[in-house]
This record gives structure tokens, C-alpha cells and sequence, in this order.
């Protein structure tokens, strides 16, 4: 899904900062039937998330490479799912997971990343590619419950642009 936001990054040392972002990221899944491919569900799940990340880059003052890496937390705003599994058009395609709502809203986890960063005149421009892996679960994970684990992976590609607000200096 669709990912927005907010960054604000602070250079501390040489070829190390820090950067936090405010996101409304869209994560969910879709499920295709091999035997039935006229059948199909997908859930969107909508969060507002924040990442905070240790920010490792190196290059020249024009072209950067870099690796972002820290914790992120993030709640589930509101779900939605399309569906076309009716209980009389495919009885043997109807899941668990399919009709529980979101049960655990708070999501948390790590994320990181490799990115390039072309700095011009009038900003930065980032492009990153980015993996979450979250340790908590979006569904009940006790032993009377379906799932034993529910917890996201997310691979994404991000593209950002950067301007200065205010340089310090020490």
C-alpha cells in the first residue's frame, strides 16, 4: 500500500546520524486461489507508525550511500478487505483470518535498510529500499486461538525528498 510522512534527520558525527519519521503506512495482504482463480481476498491494514533509526551513510558530499537500521512502532488506525469468497460460492476457501478483525492495534518491530542519496542545491533525494520484520502479532496467539503467529514482514521501496531547515553548528 501507500506510505507517507514526515522525516526529520540530525547528522551527530561523520558518517552517523539519527532519523525519525511520522508515517501513514498502508500494510496488508492478498490471497489468490491456484485451483480457483476467480476467487481472491486482500485486507489493507492502516497505521500511523514511527521509526527511529540509526542513520550510517558514506559517499562524497554529492552522492551518498547509506544503511538505516532501528526500532518502530506503529498503530493500527482502521482495516478494510475485499473479498469475493461467498459461504455457498467456495466453502473450501473460507479461512479463520478472513473474518477476525485486527485484534492487536499496537504493531512493533525492526527495520532497516540500504539507500542512495542524491544531494543538489534544492534538497535531497533519497531512494531506499527498506525490510520490517515486526515482533509483535495483529491477531491473539494463545493456544485456544487460530494462529499461533501473525506478526508482518514487509519489504518496501521509498522515495524521499529532504530540504534543510536549519544547520547547526558546534
Amino acid at each position: 500500500g501507500y506510505t507517507g510522512g514526515i522525516v526529520a534527520r540530525w547528522i551527530t558525527e561523520k558518517n552517523l546520524g539519527l532519523q525519525a519519521e511520522l508515517n501513514y503506512a498502508q500494510q496488508g495482504w492478498k490471497e489468490k486461489f491456484e485451483e480457483q482463480p476467480q476467487f481472491e481476498y486482500s485486507r489493507t491494514i492502516n497505521y500511523i507508525e514511527l521509526p527511529f533509526l540509526t542513520h550510517i551513510y558514506f559517499g562524497s558530499d554529492r552522492v551518498r550511500f547509506f544503511f538505516n537500521l532501528g526500532p518502530k512502532i506503529g498503530y493500527a488506525l482502521g482495516e478494510s478487505t475485499h473479498s469475493n469468497l461467498g459461504p455457498d460460492d467456495a466453502p473450501n476457501r473460507h479461512n479463520e483470518q478472513h473474518d477476525l478483525p485486527v485484534q492487536k492495534k499496537f504493531d512493533w518491530g525492526l527495520c532497516g535498510g540500504p539507500g542512495l542519496e542524491v544531494r543538489t542545491g534544492i534538497g535531497s533525494f533519497l531512494l531506499e529500499g527498506r525490510y520490517y520484520y515486526a515482533l509483535g502479532d495483529i491477531f491473539n496467539s494463545r493456544r485456544e486461538d487460530p494462529f499461533s503467529r501473525s506478526a508482518s514482514q514487509v519489504i518496501s521501496a521509498k522515495l524521499t525528498y529532504l530540504f534543510t531547515v536549519k544547520k547547526f553548528t558546534f
